[in-house]
C-alpha cells in the first residue's frame, strides 16, 4: 500500500446493511434507487472484501459483532462509526481503534494515515 493511502474493508453482510440503510425513507428521499445501487456496487468494487469467521460476542448489540469480527480478520486500523450506544464506547477492539468519521478526518489531517479502514452505518448516523 502506498504511503498516504488507505483501503476500505467490507464484507457482504455489511453491504446488505448498507443497502437496507439506503432503503430507509430518509435516504430514499435523498438518494435515487439507481444511485443507491451504484453506491453499494462501487463499495464492493473498491473495498477489500472479506469472508467472515463466526461473529464475536463483544458488543452490547449483537448485530454489531460482525463488524468487530471483520475488524479482527482484516487487521483494520480503524472502525469508523457513528454508533454512540454500542461501538464507540468500546474505543478499541484488539488493534483496531473505534472512531467517528470526524475523528478519522482529524487524524488524517495530522498525517496519521491508516492502512485499513472499516466503516459502519447505524441508526444514529
Amino acid at each position: 500500500m502506498r504511503q498516504g493511502c488507505f483501503a476500505l474493508v467490507s464484507c457482504e453482510t455489511q453491504l446488505d446493511e448498507f443497502r437496507a440503510v439506503l432503503a430507509r425513507p430518509f435516504f430514499r428521499e435523498q438518494v435515487k434507487r439507481s444511485e443507491a445501487g451504484r453506491m453499494v456496487d462501487t463499495t464492493r468494487r473498491l473495498a477489500l472484501m472479506y469472508d467472515l469467521p463466526p461473529a464475536l460476542e463483544v458488543s452490547t448489540d449483537p448485530s454489531d459483532d460482525y463488524l468487530l469480527s471483520l475488524a479482527r480478520v482484516s487487521g483494520a486500523d480503524y472502525l469508523v462509526t457513528g454508533d454512540k450506544s454500542h461501538l464507540l464506547p468500546l474505543d478499541r477492539h484488539d488493534a483496531t481503534g473505534i472512531v467517528t468519521a470526524r475523528e478519522l478526518i482529524q487524524r488524517l489531517g495530522h498525517g496519521r494515515i491508516p492502512g485499513l479502514v472499516l466503516a459502519s452505518w447505524s441508526e444514529e448516523d
